[in-house]
C-alpha cells in the first residue's frame, strides 16, 4: 500500500544538545516541511519544544529543557 505524501511520517532517535535550552538540529526523511513532532520516548525528565529556526524539508529544530537527553520522536 502506498500512502500519499501528506500521510508520511518519520521516527527519529537523537540526543539533545549538551547545553540545556540550546537548539538541536534533527534530520528527517519526509521531503517536505513537517506539520508536527511528537515525543514517543525520552531518557530523562525533560521537555522538548520548538526552537525559533523555521522547520524545512530536511530538518526540524528543537530545544530540550535538560542537556543530553535521548529522544525518540515521531515527525509527521
Amino acid at each position: 500500500m502506498t500512502l500519499s505524501p501528506q500521510f508520511a511520517a518519520d521516527s527519529v532517535d537523537f540526543t539533545s544538545s549538551s547545553t540545556a535550552d540550546a537548539e538541536t538540529t534533527v534530520a528527517h526523511s519526509l521531503g517536505r516541511v513537517p506539520l508536527e513532532a511528537f515525543v514517543t520516548w525520552r531518557s530523562g525528565n525533560a521537555n522538548l519544544y520548538r526552537a525559533t529556526t523555521v522547520w524545512d524539508a530536511t530538518n526540524i529544530y528543537v530545544k530540550s529543557s535538560v542537556a543530553s537527553v535521548q529522544y525518540r520522536i515521531w515527525i509527521i
